[in-house]
């Protein structure tokens, strides 16, 4: 049940991390936006645009508000899911979101679940065998896990499985099989969090 427990424990934590991260990363976008060089609403308009027109675009846009009510628009945006339209499609930006919603929580809940599911009985395997060769492979690999970024882990995995053996899709969705790599790299990533916390528990 403990090493239940941790395991748990250290999902919300890292939940309430990447809250903060969250925080962090929206406010550095907004300053580094605003940082540029430039007038978007210009840009949007075109060079040929009329100043009356420049301007209703700055007004649709709050770039005629001070700089920390612009910030505080920005937060309040985000956080009520009025993202605005997409310049791209011209489509509501959080129709895009939603429409590959599905997949996204599909792919967090596969990966996730088989993380738990092997990452605890390993992590009580390596603590049981402490010292012996299991421990050694169990605690290498989540050593490796942590310290190797994710995305290479996910290019190593598309190298081998898609490019070389072309066993697996490299991307794209539809099929159980567009599933396996990302879940896969998820997976471990999390099992070598895991097996430590556990082995560390028991």
């Amino acid at each position: 049940m403990e090493p239940v427990l941790s395991a748990l424990k250290y999902f919300f934590y890292r939940l309430l991390t990447l809250a903060i991260t969250l925080v962090g990363l929206v406010t550095l976008i907004f300053i580094l936006i605003r940082s540029i060089p430039g007038d978007p609403a210009r840009v949007l308009a075109g060079m040929m645009a009329s100043e009356e027109d420049v301007n209703l675009i700055r007004e649709q846009l709050g770039l005629n508000q001070p700089i920390y009510m612009q910030y505080f628009i920005y937060l309040r945006n985000l956080f009520t899911f009025n993202l605005g339209v997409s310049f791209r499609t011209d489509s509501p930006v959080i129709s895009e979101i939603m429409a590959r919603l599905p997949n996204t929580l599909l792919l967090a809940v596969t990966s996730t679940s088989l993380a738990v599911i092997l990452g605890i009985p390993l992590g009580v395997i390596a603590a049981s065998k402490k010292g012996g060769k299991l421990d050694l492979i169990l605690s290498t690999f989540s050593i490796a896990g942590i310290s190797l970024p994710i995305y290479w882990l996910g290019l190593i995995l598309i190298l081998i499985f898609s490019v070389e053996l072309r066993l697996l899709p490299a991307g794209g969705s539809g099929t159980p099989l567009h599933l396996i790599l990302p879940t896969v790299t998820i997976a471990l990533y999390l099992m070598a969090f895991i097996v430590k916390i556990t082995k560390a528990s028991v």
